[in-house]
């Protein structure tokens, strides 16, 4: 094994980690389907890899600006993990 492959398995394995807990195509379509804020903030809550970050978020009324800052806060969190590597 040379030194390239090691460093292709490397990019690789940063690659897997980063988008491990992303949404897939199906869970887009699913939030697309839903009809109110709180149904789409329900389904990421409970039916993807983002329901750590929604856990100081109560099952009542959400309002939008709110579930927008949960997201933007894991995504900032996310970067910035990624640029640590």
């Amino acid at each position: 094994m040379n030194f390239s492959d090691l460093s292709q398995n490397a990019v690789l394995a940063k690659a897997r980690a980063m988008y491990a807990g992303t949404l897939t195509n199906e869970n887009y379509v699913d939030l697309a389907n839903c009809r109110t804020i709180n149904e789409a903030a329900n389904y990421l809550k409970g039916r993807t890899s983002y329901s750590e970050a929604f856990v100081s978020v109560p099952n009542v009324k959400i309002h939008r600006a709110r579930l927008e800052a949960v997201l933007k806060s894991l995504y900032a969190f996310a970067y910035s993990v990624a640029l640590f590597f």
